[in-house]
């Protein structure tokens, strides 16, 4: 048996994880902040960078799709 055989069979038993196009905000300091935050996930408005305390801007990433009831 090949070495990576035995690898990529774990991957097979996996579910599968749903994702989408989520709408997030992303720090402002490009190169060298990388937060970014879901927008649901956020208290204020526009959001500051709760790492280096930057500007945050919008965009959009694919994630898993996670519910947020609050």
């Amino acid at each position: 048996m090949r070495e990576g055989a035995l690898i990529k069979s774990s991957f097979f038993n996996k579910p599968e994880i749903p994702e989408q196009e989520s709408p997030i905000w992303i720090c402002s300091q490009e190169g060298i902040c990388k937060v970014w935050i879901r927008e649901n996930f956020t208290f204020e408005k526009i959001p500051i960078c709760p790492v280096c305390g930057s500007n945050m801007v919008h965009g959009i990433k694919v994630l898993p799709v996670l519910k947020n009831e609050s």
